[in-house]
């Protein structure tokens, strides 16, 4: 091989994982629609609450007043980092939503992919009736008995 063919090889291998490394990082933060199923089994903890300091701005994390847990426990505030790297699920003050969190690295963190849809919205409501159908299943047909 003559010199300018293994700078021409070596040019384009670089160029070519440059492109790579650039598109992950374009792509890192997308997500598949997938389902409330899919979110409920990946997630640690799922709850419905309020927004009581959104992360709006600068801020990586945010407190929920905790309505109801339908997964997992939580105490009734809990503060859940909404950042992972370059990635952020941003919520407002005053937000009722359903919420999934999983855990990374040890700690509760928001599930990125998940919907967190507003309470009353239709995302909402589907994922409302399938959790509570899993509540049902979860406490063998007794949900609501207790």
């Amino acid at each position: 091989m003559t010199r300018l063919q293994t700078r021409t090889g070596s040019f384009f291998a670089i160029a070519c994982c440059a492109s790579l490394v650039a598109s992950n990082e374009a792509n890192a933060c997308e997500c598949s629609v997938l389902s409330v199923e899919h979110d409920v089994q990946e997630s640690e903890l799922v709850f419905e609450g309020v927004v009581t300091r959104g992360n709006e701005g600068p801020k990586a994390s945010a407190e929920f007043e905790v309505l109801k847990v339908w997964k997992g426990h939580a105490p009734s505030r809990l503060t859940v980092p909404m950042t992972l790297g370059d990635c952020a699920v941003v919520v407002r003050t005053g937000e009722r939503r359903l919420i999934f969190v999983n855990q990374v690295e040890d700690r509760l963190r928001i599930h990125f992919c998940a919907s967190h849809p507003l309470v009353g919205s239709k995302q909402y409501r589907e994922a409302l009736a399938w959790l509570s159908k899993y509540a049902a299943a979860q406490d063998g047909g007794t949900a609501g008995g207790r």
